[in-house]
């Protein structure tokens, strides 16, 4: 049986890597869908993804041929329940397929088998996706949008922490991190399809990273200078989950003290949100508290995992995957903040820019230790 998961949201590079990092496939047949094994652990998906098709299939490029395509699919995978056929369009979608036109195509096939269309309240919903390029200018990506149209068993996918602005929570600051980019930099921390065995974040602030390890079953243990923030966090924290479990911790702390504060550890990820003036790529200290940060790690575990999110200028951001030396990262060129985190002992082995606003880039950074 064959499992796909169809992404959304704005970037279809960083869901691919997503789907890489948790799932453990770079089976793309196009940048927004990833062929995924089917017995995956299916507890945890993607952030910027809503659906997953089960039984899935790859339709043929004439419309002629789907029929028969049809009933091959489901001579392997019959349908016996009520039905209905929906159809999501990816992009400019597939060139020459009318939408109802295909829908009546595959209604037919299943119902000549002996299945009932039910267009309010289907037992099952067969998703037919009609893929093609993209319709609006969207961040650079090596994988070219061909056609490509596919069908399946739709399995819904609900996030519901992610649906959960921090807006609603008890404590709330205007820096807060969206849930979705958290979720996505937690995913960015598994290896092999595997999560870290706790989430440290020495930036808690509100809580939102927190909250997203806590919500997968990774324990968190999570600091701040600031105690107000501490104090709101464990409160949002709290207001979610309840109680705050014997393997999560939050403490008010200097980042340069949480290798004392929390002693060595194993299979650490360090997933953080680095403080910075929110309207600018620079502020006065930030490149050295996030060295520090960086040194903090590399006492905690020199073999765990940063990943971070880090501004930079919208200028740089052109059509090159590459992120140019000379771009200002907190106050610094790239290329020396680079070095100094390799100088540390952190290898940066995948940076992806996206774009805030005019004005604003910010990089997702994966780096790995190297040892002690």
């Amino acid at each position: 049986m064959v499992r796909m998961i169809v992404g959304s949201g704005w970037h279809p590079r960083l869901f691919r890597e997503e789907v890489l990092r948790i799932h453990n496939s770079d089976q793309a047949i196009h940048p927004r869908i990833v062929i995924i094994d089917q017995q995956n652990n299916f507890d945890v998906t993607c952030s910027h993804s809503n659906m997953t098709l089960d039984n899935a299939t790859i339709l043929p490029m004439r419309v002629e041929q789907i029929s028969e395509s049809i009933r091959q699919w489901l001579s392997d995978y019959p349908i016996n329940d009520t039905f209905a056929v929906r159809t999501t369009i990816l992009g400019d979608g597939v060139p020459g397929f009318k939408r109802r036109n295909i829908e009546s195509i595959i209604g037919k096939e299943i119902s000549d088998r002996g299945a009932f269309v039910n267009l309010n309240d289907p037992e099952i919903t067969v998703r037919l996706i009609l893929a093609g390029a993209a319709d609006q200018p969207q961040h650079p990506d090596p994988m070219i949008s061909e056609s490509i149209a596919v069908i399946g068993i739709e399995n819904p996918v609900h996030h519901p922490f992610l649906n959960r602005p921090m807006t609603s929570m008890p404590f709330f600051k205007p820096v807060t991190l969206d849930p979705r980019l958290a979720s996505l930099l937690i995913s960015m921390s598994y290896s092999e399809g595997a999560p870290p065995s706790i989430v440290i974040d020495p930036f808690s602030g509100t809580g939102c990273i927190p909250i997203q390890a806590h919500h997968r079953g990774i324990p968190v243990l999570a600091s701040d200078l600031d105690p107000e923030m501490i104090r709101g966090s464990k409160l949002n924290f709290e207001n979610v989950f309840g109680k705050i479990s014997t393997e999560s911790a939050f403490h008010q702390s200097d980042v340069s003290k949480i290798s004392d504060l929390w002693g060595l550890r194993e299979n650490v990820a360090f997933i953080f949100d680095p403080p910075y003036a929110r309207n600018s790529k620079t502020s006065s200290d930030a490149f050295e508290v996030f060295i520090s940060a960086c040194n903090a790690a590399s006492k905690i575990d020199p073999e765990g995992r940063i990943v971070t999110i880090l501004p930079t200028s919208s200028e740089y951001r052109v059509d090159d995957l590459e992120i140019p030396d000379a771009a200002e990262v907190l106050g610094r060129k790239w290329s020396d903040l680079i070095d100094e985190m390799e100088q540390i002992g952190w290898q940066i082995e995948l940076a992806i820019m996206t774009r805030v606003h005019r004005s604003l880039s910010r990089i997702i950074v994966r780096a790995v230790g190297q040892g002690a």
